[in-house]
């Protein structure tokens, strides 16, 4: 069973036990972080777009 699906499912519930026994002990813990993903992705955005143009400024090489 530990190679199963749920074998598996359980390994993993038993790793994050006390995580999870915190979320559900503390109702001000979000169950995802939406809220954090949003308020960063904007200056991910941003550097990815920085990257992207520096490296097109580069002149290229012949190989």
């Amino acid at each position: 069973m530990p190679r199963s699906l749920i074998g598996k499912t359980m390994k993993y519930c038993v790793r994050l036990w006390d995580e999870l026994m915190a979320y559900l002990h503390n109702g001000h813990l979000e169950i995802d972080n939406n809220l954090m993903e949003n308020a960063i992705r904007p200056v991910a955005k941003d550097r990815k777009s920085s990257l992207s143009a520096y490296l097109m400024s580069l002149p290229r090489t012949s190989p």
